[in-house]
């Protein structure tokens, strides 16, 4: 498969969002910010300090993004921020959403119309997290469960009654239960064999499109297809390094996928449209 480079100077990068205007948001850990790509254009859109990670689209526009406080590859002279849930509005002004979080990863809304977030504790041993659930109507948020290892990737398929999040210290993914989401509870679907999953996605036939992590320097990451049982059918090399973090799909096909090693923003053309997120499915 044929990767395009859109831009090579985001940094330590992730999200990635295809907006439902056309443009492309990225965020950046190293760098603080949120880029944004217009008509292959790059641009600062908003400055939030610290280290934003995931980022997910809300249906007014405004976006989301886990913001994990900055505590590691941040470059010196991005400012510090906290460990939060950002609510970033069009115009690139931001503003914390409530407090609960330490470190959040990713996050993405349920059928349901909650924003469920990933939130490990960023650490060597990686062997700790939390899922939250958050109203961003009222900024509400409440703690699920914990877990003995780093919560990651997050992200709902076709079913209504779970959602699945990625462990990045055994290399599998887990589904879990929206009506008791105890991780004693979840379910293995995926465990892989070469690298360890980051960000992911679905595409329309319900198969698993993983961004993943090689387990050391000498293991480049790649993008992982899983069928919804669990088995896996390809895998797509994307020419990264160490770190190939996160991946979305839009409904015409185009695949982005964020290149952390290189700082770059790749874009190709997927065999099958994205399923589409909430809470946008069906609309």
């Amino acid at each position: 498969m044929k990767f395009d480079v859109v831009t090579d100077a985001v940094g330590f990068c992730e999200g990635p969002v295809q907006c439902r205007d056309g443009s492309i948001v990225i965020t950046s850990l190293s760098d603080g910010c949120l880029y944004k790509v217009v008509d292959g254009q790059v641009s600062t859109f908003a400055m939030l300090g610290g280290g934003p990670n995931g980022a997910v689209e809300g249906e007014h526009g405004d976006l989301f993004v886990a913001q994990s406080g900055g505590v590691f590859l941040t470059k010196p002279d991005v400012p510090p921020a906290k460990g939060d849930v950002v609510l970033v509005r069009p115009d690139g002004s931001f503003e914390a959403l409530g407090s609960g979080p330490r470190s959040p990863n990713d996050l993405a809304f349920g059928p349901d119309g909650m924003l469920y977030v990933t939130d490990p504790t960023r650490g060597t041993a990686r062997d700790d997290g939390r899922l939250w659930r958050f109203d961003i109507e009222s900024g509400e948020c409440e703690q699920l469960t914990t877990m003995p290892w780093y919560c990651n990737g997050i992200a709902f398929s076709t079913e209504t009654d779970c959602f699945y999040v990625a462990d990045t210290l055994s290399g599998r993914i887990l589904r879990f239960r929206l009506d008791d989401p105890r991780t004693e509870k979840a379910e293995l679907v995926v465990q892989m064999t070469r690298c360890v999953p980051d960000g992911f996605a679905f595409d329309a036939t319900g198969n698993f499109v993983i961004a993943t992590v090689g387990r050391s320097e000498s293991e480049t990451g790649c993008l992982q297809v899983f069928s919804p049982e669990g088995k896996l059918l390809d895998i797509v090399e994307t020419g990264s390094g160490q770190y190939c973090t996160n991946v979305a799909i839009d409904a015409e096909r185009n695949i982005v996928v964020t290149d952390s090693s290189k700082g770059r923003l790749l874009k190709g053309i997927w065999p099958h449209p994205g399923l589409p997120l909430h809470p946008f499915r069906g609309a």
